[in-house]
């Protein structure tokens, strides 16, 4: 374990908070380090199963690594927010559906090395049609591939968002399963 000596706030923004913390080790009798730490209040992620047997996807301009993803549909935790809440606001906003039932999965933390973020994973294959609600500043596509096309995809590199792909790939079995 490492203790807080002191904590720095460096930046509070819309999404992230930015901390540089001074911290004391256990392990290396006593010594101190820095600490720098992006705060999240996370996510949450879903792959539908559309009756056809097919997973909805969104492709969407990601500014940091200047490129498009292909992705499951996601979304940022409000503050306070439940991700279960997130996920079904999400589901309408991305690709307009709204879920009758949806299977919690797991979560998963992204960049522990310097951030606390996790995102909650769900399974929905049960759900009514509803409209589309991009947020003001969200500009994507929505589209559907078969269980064959996602699993080349990720094999050949192009869908390697790493939500996206870790849930598809806790899901492989049951997907498989489904397609036969």
């Amino acid at each position: 374990m490492e203790r807080t000596i002191k904590s720095n706030l460096i930046y509070k923004g819309k999404i992230i908070t930015v901390l540089k913390d001074d911290v004391l080790l256990d392990k290396d009798g006593g010594k101190e380090a820095i600490r720098e730490v992006v705060l999240h209040n996370g996510g949450a992620c879903a792959l539908v199963l559309t009756k056809e047997k097919k997973i909805k996807f969104v492709k969407q301009y990601r500014y940091a690594i200047k490129d498009y993803l292909i992705e499951l549909p996601a979304g940022k935790i409000d503050l306070g927010e439940n991700p279960d809440n997130t996920i079904i606001r999400e589901l309408e906003e991305e690709v307009g559906i709204i879920p009758n039932k949806i299977e919690k999965i797991g979560k998963i933390v992204l960049s522990p090395g310097f951030s606390n973020e996790f995102i909650h994973m769900y399974y929905v294959d049960d759900y009514e049609t509803g409209n589309i609600n991009f947020d003001e500043d969200e500009d994507l596509d929505s589209f559907d591939l078969t269980i064959d096309e996602t699993l080349q995809m990720i094999k050949e590199g192009i869908i390697y968002d790493s939500k996206s792909v870790a849930l598809i790939m806790l899901l492989k079995d049951k997907l498989i399963s489904i397609k036969k």
